[in-house]
């Protein structure tokens, strides 16, 4: 019943948390709902119906009411998790998730029609994938700026920023030419180079063609590239798709995943470059051959088993396992 087109003195007023459950009034429409459904687990105001509402039963510490008599039924039912205001204050989302379930109980008690619900032994008819496209193996790469290794974490040397040849290679991958270029395989620690590659930090560019048929033309795709230590910056034919700096934490070890954003890849020769700057210690492209690689990105599943609006970047988000109390 919305209140706003309620009968004369059928009005909400505010009143404070009660301290404990109220008891469930054993009215047929509030078959399957629990105290637990009732209480806020938190300080919060809520809405309740007045004790003198002439003609009205009033349940649940006036959360809850109906029309007295053997008139037809009129529930009133003041359970709207959207007055929680949860997202501001997240002390309230187990309330407003439980206020959402309470509510549909009612609203199915009373003959209400939902979409079905997806069935958790009902096998999922999922889209196939394009099959990944691997990048381990055969790369260009130039030790465009060798440094002598830095002696410890807190003398590490600062990136710059690209090179002139880093940033035309980055730009245009064919700009890099023939002369002065290592054929080195990916993944693989710079010691694993060889000379002049081991001992050293500083800035390194690999860069190879990807040769895609027209499946993956214009597709968004997703470019996994493993850890690389430390900084780096990555295009697809002179397209900036990602970077890492110091920014981002434990970035030497952070495994880099960037989106290819769709229309960019193209049937044919494609560029992959990265410049990649070393500031301390052993430096490194990948971890394993499968390491590297296109692949086609999943979608989320979005018939999953909690509430859309659940969230984890925050301390005290929602943890799915909080909820067993269900």
């Amino acid at each position: 019943l919305c209140l706003a087109a309620a009968p004369a003195g059928l009005a909400a007023r505010e009143a404070a948390a009660a301290p404990a459950a109220p008891a469930v009034p054993g009215w047929t429409w509030c078959r399957g709902l629990g105290r637990s459904d009732l209480r806020l687990a938190g300080d919060a105001p809520q809405q309740v119906l007045p004790a003198d509402i002439p003609g009205f039963l009033r349940g649940a510490d006036g959360q809850l009411a109906q029309a007295a008599g053997d008139g037809p039924l009129l529930a009133v039912c003041l359970l709207d998790p959207r007055l929680l205001r949860a997202d501001e204050r997240p002390w309230l989302r187990q309330t407003r998730w439980r206020r959402t379930r309470a509510l549909a109980q009612v609203l199915a008690n009373l003959g209400a029609a939902f979409a079905n619900d997806f069935p958790a032994d009902q096998p999922v008819a999922a889209t196939p994938l394009l099959a990944p496209v691997p990048l381990a193996g055969r790369w260009a790469a130039r030790l465009s700026v060798p440094l002598a290794p830095a002696p410890d974490p807190a003398h590490a040397h600062r990136d710059p920023g690209p090179s002139p040849l880093a940033a035309a290679v980055l730009a245009d991958p064919l700009a890099a030419g023939a002369a002065g270029w290592d054929a080195v395989e990916l993944p693989a620690t710079w010691d694993q180079l060889g000379k002049p590659w081991s001992g050293s930090d500083g800035e390194a560019v690999f860069t190879r063609t990807v040769t895609l048929d027209a499946a993956y033309a214009g597709r968004a795709l997703a470019l996994e590239l493993g850890p690389i230590d430390d900084f780096d910056t990555v295009t697809v034919n002179g397209v900036k798709v990602g970077s890492t700096d110091n920014t981002t934490p434990s970035f030497w070890v952070f495994r880099r995943t960037y989106p290819i954003p769709a229309g960019l890849l193209h049937a044919g020769e494609n560029r992959v470059t990265i410049r990649m700057f070393d500031a301390f210690g052993g430096a490194r492209v990948g971890d394993s051959a499968r390491s590297l690689r296109l692949v086609e990105p999943v979608p989320p599943d979005r018939r999953g088993w909690y509430h859309p609006d659940l969230v984890t970047d925050f301390p005290v988000a929602d943890d799915p396992h909080r909820y067993y109390r269900w």
